[in-house]
């Protein structure tokens, strides 16, 4: 049994700076707005482990956790996976795509990020009780990234 989140949000600035505010791990804290916390020693990377501590999905309950990047492509895709409790596990992609009319190699336009996990573990349908929240989490995050950027002249 799998639990598929997924979310998508136009940013109104090109893919270079979306990717660059996005990768910057340690400001996480002042973007997302239910990270609490956010550490790498480093650059994202495959192989590289973050911490992040988040608000958590059930409210009052913070949920520490530490992905593991998986693959990296350039201002195109981010994919790591994680463990959470009860042994969900979840592999997370952040896909950055050109928008609108100057997306055929302009350095200017907007962007289109999708964040998409994909939940799967012995008890996932437990998460799948929390899934309206997971979907406004991810919203949110979408949110806070987009306010980010945008908001930076």
């Amino acid at each position: 049994m799998q639990m598929i989140v997924e979310k998508v949000a136009i940013i109104k600035r090109p893919v270079p700076e979306v990717w660059k505010a996005f990768c910057d791990v340690n400001a996480w804290g002042n973007i997302f707005p239910d990270v609490v916390e956010a550490r790498i020693d480093g650059k994202l990377k495959p192989g590289k482990m973050f911490y992040m501590k988040l608000k958590g999905t059930l409210p009052f309950v913070p949920m520490n956790v530490s992905p593991t990047v998986l693959k990296i492509e350039k201002e195109k895709l981010i994919r790591w996976k994680g463990s959470g409790k009860l042994g969900i596990k979840g592999i997370h992609d952040f896909i950055f795509e050109p928008f609108g009319k100057a997306a055929k190699g302009a350095s200017y336009g907007s962007t289109k990020i999708t964040s998409r996990e994909v939940f799967s573990g012995r008890f996932v349908f437990l998460a799948k009780l929390l899934q309206k929240r997971v979907e406004k989490t991810f919203e949110l995050h979408l949110e806070g990234l987009k306010y980010y950027v945008e908001g930076r002249e």
